[in-house]
């Protein structure tokens, strides 16, 4: 036994995998909150791309995906700060950085296809014309998506 014990590396003894892991699970949430917090606070254009990335040192570091919304943020700095400082006591300063990945982990991309009323209504106004326009629009109609 005191074989296997020597060979037991002292940094693996002192790691404490329970507390690791449930620190970098609070901090995660903490800054989850943070962010649903902020866009409270920010512009209706830059809710839905922008996140608080971290915390530390009494600096809010936000992340968003374009340089327009990271402008629109600047411009409402001093709300933010007013906003935030009440929900985090010891802010001093924001810091904003563009992070383009942001903006393809929020895009909901649309259903291709038209909605079944859709080519209902689509079929309906083709019986009106003739022709090529016909002939679009019922092909149009026909890309309807199962309800």
């Amino acid at each position: 036994m005191t074989n296997e014990r020597k060979k037991t590396p002292h940094a693996l003894e002192c790691f404490d995998r329970e507390s690791a892991i449930g620190r970098i699970t609070r901090r995660a949430a903490s800054l989850s909150q943070l962010s649903e917090e902020l866009k409270g606070c920010l512009p209706h254009g830059a809710k839905s791309y922008t996140r608080v990335a971290n915390y530390k040192q009494g600096i809010l570091i936000i992340e968003t995906s374009s340089k327009k919304a990271m402008l629109d943020i600047s411009l409402n700095r001093e709300k933010i700060l007013k906003i935030m400082g009440k929900k985090i006591p010891n802010l001093k300063d924001i810091s904003i950085s563009v992070n383009e990945n942001i903006a393809s982990s929020n895009v909901v991309l649309p259903e291709k296809g038209v909605t079944p009323e859709g080519a209902d209504m689509l079929s309906a106004i083709a019986q009106m014309f003739d022709g090529d326009l016909k002939d679009s629009l019922l092909r149009l109609a026909s890309h309807k998506t199962k309800s």
